[in-house]
């Protein structure tokens, strides 16, 4: 799940777009939208992209011009790829169980909890994938970037919708602009956007 706060040591300045949630900001019941179904979009049509919002945080695309804004960007595609990896990631687990590795009782506890905690949350991320399947819609974001048009991950937290984008670390970015095309469940209510960096 993305953080709920922007990484202040990541960014030397700042856009008007970015809107960090405030600090009480409920993350702990939140949806994750996965990362492939969030992106930037490409410079050829960032003008075009920022008409469309206009004054809105979010607005719902069209069939077409989500075509235009996103191609080659089938939501029930990925969700079905989104789909298989979770199942092949169940069957690792099934396949190579924890009690097939040797070591102490305390860390084959440990292992146990971990695995089984991992299957639920594969287990979960499969269903809501399922649900998903032909209700997703395209929206346009107003969301901020260090670096390009991947890294991007969204939490819906109630109506809510956090998009936080992840950047390589280093000397810190200047903050930019970027409308993103997003296939979410719902339209969101409110948008926050925030930037971390991973080294």
């Amino acid at each position: 799940m993305a953080s709920p706060v922007s990484d202040l040591r990541a960014f030397s300045s700042t856009v008007d777009w970015w809107k960090p949630p405030p600090r009480i900001f409920q993350s702990n019941e939140c949806i994750t939208i996965p990362r492939e179904l969030v992106r930037g979009v490409a410079a050829s049509v960032f003008d075009d992209a920022v008409a469309l919002l206009r004054n809105k945080d979010a607005v719902e695309l069209t069939r077409e011009e989500a075509r235009r804004l996103a191609p080659n960007r089938d939501p029930n595609q990925l969700i079905e790829v989104l789909i298989e990896q979770k199942k092949k990631d169940l069957r690792f687990l099934s396949e190579h169980p924890a009690e097939s590795f040797p070591g102490p009782k305390a860390e084959l506890k440990e292992a146990k909890a971990s695995e089984q905690r991992r299957t639920k949350k594969l287990n979960s991320e499969i269903k809501q994938f399922e649900q998903w399947k032909h209700l997703l819609k395209p929206y346009l974001i107003k969301a901020v970037t260090l670096q390009g048009i991947e890294g991007f991950v969204a939490d819906f937290c109630g109506d809510d919708l956090l998009v936080e984008q992840m950047s390589l670390g280093g000397a810190p970015l200047p903050m930019k602009r970027m409308p993103v095309v997003a296939f979410l469940p719902k339209k969101p209510q409110r948008i926050y956007t925030a930037v971390s960096t991973m080294e």
